[in-house]
């Protein structure tokens, strides 16, 4: 049988529930909506993108048979891996939303973006960042939003940032290779070694080391071609494409490979730059 007592305390639990709840669900408060993202672009479908920066050349990066192409300032295939990051940028969660027309567009740095950047035909313009966590204020159409910038950053570079490292496509098959001692070529399925360098019969084990090292070759960093500092030997890639044409310039410090077609110059460490130029030897294989 329940006591006088029993009740009594049994009430008073009841009752300080009912405060717990009120205190925790308001009446008529709206819960708080969950972060949505700034746009509904898919990374995948997006076909161009375009970067604009004041005082710079504008950079203009497009996809092209499902690879990223650089466009202007300079023709050449573009750094995937950067491009896959940014891409990301219109997946960005939005933490808070504003009609622009409420908004100081000179407080948020907004009325002359630092940043504009083009997903196919949706614009993006950066502005400044808020005091509490450093979060940025963008421009999309009438709305601006709040978001965690992790992107603005890969666009700080110079345009060279955005092409790839690589000296050969990851589909083209060399068929001839011309350095300053030596020169292969493939002829009737068979690689034919000539030049100062060469043996009568090429181990094969290392001619393939040589051609994979052409293949997978990544420089440390991509810049303006030096028309001032122009290397004096020449380099040769054939493909199944395309004949390419280098010419090589060394330092104490690197090996730079440099495209005049393209205006560019590759750099690379001299040790890994050496491997691109003999055959390995007995003890290097």
């Amino acid at each position: 049988m329940l006591t006088s007592r029993t009740l009594l305390n049994l009430a008073l639990a009841l009752a300080l529930a009912g405060l717990i709840a009120l205190a925790v669900i308001e009446p008529g408060k709206q819960p708080t909506p969950t972060a949505s993202r700034l746009t509904s672009l898919a990374p995948e479908a997006i076909q161009q993108i375009r970067l604009h920066a004041p005082g710079q050349a504008d950079i203009d990066l497009q996809r092209v048979a499902g690879q990223w192409q650089m466009r202007s300032p300079y023709a050449a295939p573009a750094n995937q891996q950067r491009i896959d990051q940014l891409l990301q940028l219109p997946m960005a969660k939005s933490q808070a939303r504003y009609p622009f027309t409420e908004i100081d567009a000179d407080q948020l740095q907004l009325a002359s973006p630092a940043l504009t950047i083009r997903f196919d035909d949706t614009r993006f313009e950066l502005g400044g960042t808020a005091p509490l966590d450093g979060s940025r204020y963008v421009r999309i159409g009438d709305t601006v939003h709040l978001f965690t910038d992790r992107y603005s950053h890969l666009t700080r570079g110079p345009a060279t940032d955005f092409i790839s490292p690589a000296l050969l496509d990851a589909a083209d098959t060399i068929t001839a290779l011309t350095l300053p001692a030596l020169r292969l070529i493939l002829r009737d399925g068979h690689w034919l070694a000539e030049g100062p360098a060469a043996t009568p019969t090429p181990n094969p084990d290392h001619l393939q080391q040589l051609l994979a090292e052409w293949r997978q070759a990544r420089a440390t960093a991509v810049q303006v071609l030096a028309v001032d500092a122009l290397g004096t030997d020449s380099i040769t890639v054939t493909t199944a494409r395309a004949t390419l044409e280098f010419r090589l310039r060394q330092t104490d410090e690197e090996l730079i490979l440099q495209r005049q077609d393209l205006g560019l110059q590759y750099h690379f460490p001299r040790a890994a730059g050496q491997r691109l130029l003999s055959l390995p030897s007995p003890a290097d294989a």
